[in-house]
């Protein structure tokens, strides 16, 4: 896979850029905060839509992704795999949401939309490995280089047997336990089901005697039909001569219903006239009894008069007015109670507020009271706090001092100005310094090197012939210069010495540099320490001061607390004397209204007595008219009497002529007859049925009989299948795992050959002898006397070079598995690979990347503000930002040479 081109619009400092990406190494640089990571950041949203944003870090946000103050955000990546161009277009809307995704290319039948096709059209057919897999292989995010190492077993297990292919080997075998688990289930079920079969037709009776019961059955059934025939052909005879007799009875019959009819007449008329017998002497006791009650009750009412000196209660007119002026009088008290009451309960109100009000001043006094105290012991603290920053003050003065004096000392012995800034001798003079010794050190070992050769051919050179080095002739074992052979060795064995000596002075002094360069950075560290000191010391002033402000506030606010309590007190007093005022009141009330409704009581209940006057008087009324009405009605109900009993003779006349009970005894007879042949019929029809629902039985047996036969057959068939495809399922598998254990072992022997290739260049420390790799993708680092020890648990240097040794081992196994710089294998991308690393470091670190590039690998992409890392790349990329503007633009250079990033630090 290649990448080719990648245009950024509106993304992070990006307003709209397009970058071209050649083949080869590129190295792309920059200041910190240029915009170099954004670059690949696209590249690998791009690439891995919608899990992407996922694995770029935690903090990661993708609606940060858009440009400040932009509606949309756009990313295009043109790329190369398996010979065809693919593009990818994703614009993401301000608020993070994807407002378009598509891959285009003429090798697609139709473009892919959305996120989730165009990652796993990306990830399954064009690359071979997911968003996880980029990430633990060919991206090495910045600050991320510890990924594969630091992840747990489990986790690491699953990314490499991803990247290795062993995972396919993974996904066979659960395919293949699955289908195992299935067939066992279905074989399982197969025997229970066998089982349950064979026990039900060990059940069921025999299939011939079945058969025989089934045709006995047939017989039985026909002879019950012929029976059922013969009781319906008796039925049909009776019912003919019933019918005779019915239609002579039912002229009689309606005859005596007549008759009975009226005689019911008769006997209601009869009872009704007593009744009403009964009803006039009913009203004329009622009459007596509501008489008697009337004398009691005006006997009452003159009693209720006496009793009632200060009302009149004789009438029913006086009894009203009486009643109406004491319960005038009662609501007059009544509702002046409820405003004493509804006063008294206002100011014992008022007392719960001002008691609640008290209680709040008591505890606001207290609260400022304290605070006061608070703030005064607070302003102790500052005080002698500023003490103890004065003191710490003048020693980091003094430290400081001592430090920058001895870094100018330590200079003067060095190739770099003792007067410079301390910022520019760390950053600019010391590294420069450095770079000077470098190079000289390189020159003198290339001269070393040209000694050394020089005097392997003078060791060789014989009496006579060419020297090889001159390519003059000589004779008599001298030079071209006359020096004789032993001369000219001696003098380039002391030029070698002497240049190596000089070349290990320079080591020495770049060694040096670096140790001035780690004091320069101290001296400034405690000179920072002096300003800290110095801004916490203006702290601690400004906060005394305003301390002493916030008490004498909090003094008058104590005071202005006091004051408000005491006029709380004040108006408490007032509201309990009145509400004992409001009490007095009260009690005059409830006992005026006592008195009233003492009174009330036999007011009214005249008033009662003179309703119950008027309502006795109406009811003697009702009762004279019920009596005369009964009169009448018992005069009516005699004429009634006498014609119904005059019908009744007429029709006891007309049956005179009919012999009725011979009639009635041929019916009753016949009836009987009819009711045995029915009951005959329906016990035979009920025979009928049973015999046709004991033969449908047997029948339905016999189909049982032979389903059970014919399913005991199919589940035995089952069976045998799950058996053989269980067993041929179990070879499966285990070939699966012997091939997955096979490929393991051969990868994981490549894994830690080609991982600690990388680690024996890169590594510039004796202490360890290599990294080790287990079956189980354990990760060890193996000491010189044969100690395994965890990366994570080393330093941040030698962590940092075990893990991009395993980055570049897996990558290379990667290419290798993809057929060596396949056409699905990505770039091999570095993001700031110089984190933790120091200068050695960095410089054998150039020299691996290029050792990756001979793995025939399409791309290398290196990000880094170290311009050091590739001297020589096939391609650069400077990325610049505008302040002012705050957008970021890439320069490419094409020459290989960075030309140096001042200013850049990690």
């Amino acid at each position: 896979m290649l990448l080719r081109e990648l245009t950024i619009e509106n993304i992070q400092s990006y307003r709209r850029e397009t970058i071209d990406l050649e083949d080869g190494e590129t190295l792309i640089y920059g200041k910190n905060g240029a915009g170099k990571s954004t670059i690949f950041r696209t590249v690998f949203g791009a690439l891995f839509p919608e899990s992407g944003k996922y694995e770029i870090g935690a903090g990661f946000n993708l609606a940060d992704f858009v440009r400040h103050g932009e509606e949309q955000g756009r990313i295009e990546l043109t790329f190369e795999a398996g010979g065809q161009e693919y593009a990818v277009e994703w614009v993401i809307d301000a608020d993070g949401s994807t407002a378009s995704c598509e891959l285009r290319s003429e090798a697609l039948d139709d473009p892919v939309s959305g996120v989730r096709r165009v990652e796993r059209t990306v990830s399954q057919e064009l690359l071979g490995m997911d968003a996880s897999s980029f990430v633990s292989s060919v991206y090495v995010q910045q600050g991320d280089i510890a990924r594969l190492v630091h992840a747990d077993a489990d986790a690491r297990a699953e990314i490499l047997d991803g990247l290795l292919g062993l995972s396919r080997v993974d996904e066979l075998i659960d395919r293949a336990v699955k289908a195992r688990r299935e067939a066992k289930n279905e074989r399982e079920e197969a025997e229970n089901r066998l089982a349950e079969a064979r026990d039900r037709l060990d059940d069921l009776p025999e299939e011939d005697a079945l058969r025989s019961e089934v045709a006995e059955l047939d017989e039985r059934i026909d002879g019950t039909e012929d029976e059922i025939d013969e009781y319906q052909a008796d039925i049909d005879e009776i019912d003919d001569q019933l019918e005779e007799w019915r239609e002579r009875l039912e002229t009689v019959d309606e005859l005596r219903a007549e008759r009975e009819k009226l005689a019911d007449e008769l006997e209601r008329t009869r009872a009704e006239y007593e009744s009403h017998g009964a009803d006039l002497e009913e009203a004329k006791q009622s009459k007596k009894a509501a008489e008697a009650e009337l004398t009691a009750t005006r006997e009452r009412i003159a009693d209720l008069d006496d009793a009632v000196d200060a009302y009149d209660v004789s009438t029913v007119e006086a009894a009203e007015a009486a009643l109406e002026a004491v319960e005038s009088e009662l609501g007059d008290e009544q509702e002046r109670k409820a405003g004493i009451e509804a006063d008294l309960r206002n100011a014992r109100k008022e007392i719960e507020r001002l008691e609640d009000e008290r209680a709040d001043r008591e505890a606001e006094l207290t609260a400022a009271e304290r605070e006061r105290e608070r703030l005064e012991a607070e302003l102790n603290a500052e005080q002698e706090s500023e003490e103890r920053t004065e003191e710490r003050l003048e020693a980091a003065e003094s430290e400081a001092e001592a430090a920058v004096d001895d870094v100018r000392e330590r200079a003067g012995d060095l190739p770099v100005p003792e007067d410079a800034e301390l910022e520019a001798l760390r950053d600019e003079e010391i590294p420069a310094a450095r770079d000077e010794l470098a190079d000289e050190r390189e020159a003198l070992g290339n001269e070393i090197g040209r000694l050394q050769t020089k005097a392997e051919q003078l060791g060789d050179l014989g009496d006579e012939g060419v020297c090889p080095v001159c390519g003059a002739e000589h004779e008599g074992g001298h030079t071209a210069d006359g020096r004789s052979v032993e001369r000219a060795l001696s003098d380039t064995r002391s030029d070698i010495e002497r240049l190596q000596e000089r070349r290990e002075r320079l080591g020495e002094q770049r060694d040096a540099l670096a140790d001035l360069r780690a004091d320069v950075t101290d001296a400034l560290s405690k000179r920072g320490a002096v300003e800290d000191l110095r801004d916490d010391l203006a702290d601690v002033r400004k906060e005394i001061e305003r301390l002493r402000e916030d008490l004498e506030d909090q003094k008058a606010a104590v005071e202005e607390a006091d004051e408000d309590l005491q006029a709380v007190e004040t108006e408490l007093a007032d509201a309990q004397e009145r509400a004992e005022e409001l009490d007095g009141e009260l009690t005059d009330v409830e006992d005026r209204i006592a008195e009233l409704e003492a009174v009330r009581a036999p007011v009214a209940e005249a008033c009662e007595e003179h309703e119950r006057v008027d309502d006795l008087d109406g009811d003697i009324d009702g009762y004279e008219q019920e009596m005369e009405h009964a009169r009448e009605m018992r005069r009516a109900l005699l004429d009634d009497i006498d014609d119904l009993q005059g019908d009744i003779e007429e029709i006891d006349d007309e049956l005179g002529d009919v012999d009725v009970e011979d009639l009635e005894s041929n019916v009753e007879e016949y009836e009987g007859y009819r009711e045995t042949a029915v009951e005959e019929k329906d016990a035979a029809e009920a025979e009928r049925e049973r015999l046709l629902q004991e033969q449908a039985d047997a029948k339905a047996a016999l189909k049982t009989i032979e389903q059970q036969e014919e399913r005991v057959e199919t589940l035995t068939e089952r069976k045998e299948w799950g058996d053989a495809v269980v067993g041929d399922i179990n070879d499966v598998i285990a070939g699966y795992e012997d091939v997955k254990k096979q490929l393991r072992e051969e990868n994981v022997e490549l894994l830690n050959a080609y991982t600690n290739e990388v680690f024996n260049d890169l590594y510039q420390n004796q202490s360890y002898a290599g990294v080790r790799i287990d079956q189980d993708y354990t990760i060890s680092l193996v000491t010189s006397d044969g100690a395994r020890m965890k990366p994570e648990v080393t330093s941040g240097g030698e962590s940092t070079v075990v893990n991009f040794a395993l980055r570049a081992g897996v990558y290379r196994l990667v290419a290798k598995r993809d057929g060596s710089g396949g056409d699905r294998l990505p770039p091999f991308i570095l993001d700031e690979p110089t984190s933790f690393l120091d200068d050695d470091h960095v410089d054998e670190l150039h020299s691996v990347i290029q050792a990756i590039s001979e793995w025939n690998v399409p791309q290398i992409l290196v990000v880094s503000h170290d311009d050091r890392l590739i001297q020589n790349a096939d391609a650069a990329l400077h990325v610049e930002k505008d302040p002012a503007e705050d957008a970021s633009r890439v320069v490419a250079t094409h020459d290989g040479a960075t030309g140096g990033v001042p200013g850049d630090d990690d």
